[in-house]
């Protein structure tokens, strides 16, 4: 799932654990990204970056959702 050649073992224990928690509530991992930066006090938008284009249109999606 993560590509675990870019983080520490520290690190990729925590994207796990944050895997999990999307998991629990029904998110995947970027809308729990997104949702995150949105409820910070003062955040009127997000501009969520994509690598390939189904990747923005997933982002979309969940924006909308």
């Amino acid at each position: 799932m993560f590509n675990r050649g870019f983080m520490s073992d520290a690190t990729l224990t925590k994207v796990q654990q944050l895997a999990a928690v999307a998991s629990e509530i029904g998110l995947s991992m970027p809308q729990l990204a997104l949702a995150w930066c949105l409820r910070l006090q003062g955040m009127s938008s997000v501009v969520p970056g994509a690598t390939l284009g189904q990747d923005a249109l997933a982002r979309i999606e969940q924006i909308l959702a």
